[in-house]
């Protein structure tokens, strides 16, 4: 059997403080007193530590984000990879591959299907002589659903005049307008959601968000940088293209 070590360790984990690596080895350090001894002190000790953990790590986490982002200062190229991967817009679900929409929606079911059933065994096994069963309520539904009910002009007015009255600059009709002249949208809008329902296509110009991003930082805030006048630009939305045309 081979051995050796690996040279820069996990690149997903370069980002870490040291802080942060001192929490995890803390964590698994008292993981293994839990699962050795058994004791309850033990688990509660383990359970506080992961809570400090998981706080260092998304701490470290957004402070290497945001320093990313810094240091691309005006390199265009350098700012947008900072925000894909912030955004996670370079990573692919194994789901997404579907060739079309039924098996993107069956393969998207079955996924958490399966993960509700992984929970239900790990559930079981945890409880394994226990004499409460929580699952014991638990009833499946027979029902299955084949098709959307129609869009009606009530609901759409309903839903009109509950939305704040906000506009984006994509928006071609002001939502005043919308929320004024609800009665006369509410047909056109109810007819065009059952044409999307029917044919499982959504306007491709509706694909589209404005997005401003809010800096914690006042330095930030308070100047001129790239990456806010860059990002408050259109962009797609990659999710909605992986089951609607």
């Amino acid at each position: 059997m081979r051995r050796g070590t690996r040279n820069g360790g996990r690149k997903g984990a370069r980002w870490l403080e040291r802080e942060a690596i001192e929490a995890k080895k803390h964590r698994r350090q008292l993981e293994r007193r839990w699962k050795k001894f058994g004791c309850e002190c033990d688990r509660v000790a383990y359970r506080a530590a992961c809570h400090q953990a998981n706080i260092l790590i998304n701490r470290s986490r957004n402070r290497h984000r945001i320093q990313r982002i810094v240091e691309a200062g005006n390199n265009s190229r350098h700012v947008w990879s900072a925000v894909k991967d912030l955004l996670h817009s370079n990573h692919h679900d194994i789901v997404s591959t579907a060739v079309d929409d039924n098996s993107f929606c069956a393969a998207l079911a079955g996924f958490f299907v399966a993960k509700v059933k992984n929970i239900k065994s790990a559930i079981s096994t945890a409880l394994v002589g226990d004499s409460f069963d929580p699952l014991s309520s638990d009833i499946q539904s027979v029902s299955s659903l084949c098709q959307f009910d129609p869009v009606t002009e009530n609901e759409v007015a309903i839903l009109l005049r509950q939305m704040p009255s906000k506009s984006s600059p994509l928006d071609f009709i002001p939502t005043s307008l919308l929320k004024s002249c609800s009665g006369t949208f509410a047909h056109i809008i109810a007819h065009l959601a059952n044409l999307s329902f029917v044919h499982s296509t959504f306007p491709q110009k509706f694909k589209l968000a404005q997005v401003t991003p809010l800096l914690k930082k006042p330095v930030l805030t308070s100047m001129s940088h790239p990456v806010i006048d860059q990002f408050q630009t259109s962009i797609p939305l990659a999710k909605f293209s992986n089951g609607w045309h």
